[in-house]
């Protein structure tokens, strides 16, 4: 990893963290965005384990592109990181929103356990765009650029992770839409600005 990439890594893992931080400084109204569709989403504690296995598949995904030879992929990767968190970080500010309403939890259990911590170290508030998603739909992209073979499995994986920001309530449908679409802008600019032998190639050209 040359001194640009691991600069653009360290903007990108601030640009991240500032998720808490950012508690609607500017004061302005929050809203929620569920729809009807979010009713009909049952809670499902058992998603707290792909819900907090989205950290492991960032470390796995950075580790497995800064394995590779040239380091291009990784550089592709964290580019598209600090566009799309930026992006969030901006719409934290802009468009403050607050989480689903969160069930009470008996923590009796591994998995209640897992999930009342979870609610006591996120906040809920900053949920739209969902970072959960935005960050795995990124790794997703970059499998399936780099990986083939692997890629449908990693894929797998992201799915999971996104569709358990919903069953957690952490998270409406359109949080993810957002998130999701936020990602792939990522990945365009990236691959606009970096020269092309230093970019991952594009998911629909395998």
């Amino acid at each position: 990893m040359n001194l640009s990439t691991a600069a653009l890594l360290v903007l990108a893992i601030i640009l991240f963290g500032l998720y808490g931080p950012i508690d609607n400084p500017l004061g302005l109204p929050v809203r929620t965005l569920g729809t009807p569709l979010d009713a009909m989403i049952p809670f499902a504690p058992i998603a707290v384990y792909p819900y907090l296995s989205y950290y492991a598949f960032l470390i796995v995904t950075v580790a497995a592109l800064g394995a590779a030879r040239s380091g291009s992929s990784l550089r592709a990767f964290v580019l598209a990181a600090v566009v799309t968190f930026a992006l969030t970080d901006l719409i934290f500010v802009l468009v403050p929103t607050h989480a689903p309403m969160r069930p009470a939890i008996s923590p009796d259990g591994l998995t209640s356990r897992l999930v009342a911590w979870t609610y006591a170290s996120l906040k809920p508030y900053n949920a739209f765009p969902s970072v959960h998603t935005s960050g795995s739909t990124l790794c997703a992209i970059a499998w399936a650029g780099t990986n083939p073979r692997i890629a449908p499995l990693m894929e797998l994986w992201a799915a999971m992770i996104v569709l358990s920001t919903v069953l957690m309530r952490q998270h409406y449908v359109v949080d993810l839409i957002a998130g999701a679409a936020l990602a792939w802008f990522g990945f365009r600019v990236a691959r606009g600005v970096l020269p092309s032998r230093q970019r991952w190639v594009s998911p629909r050209r395998r």
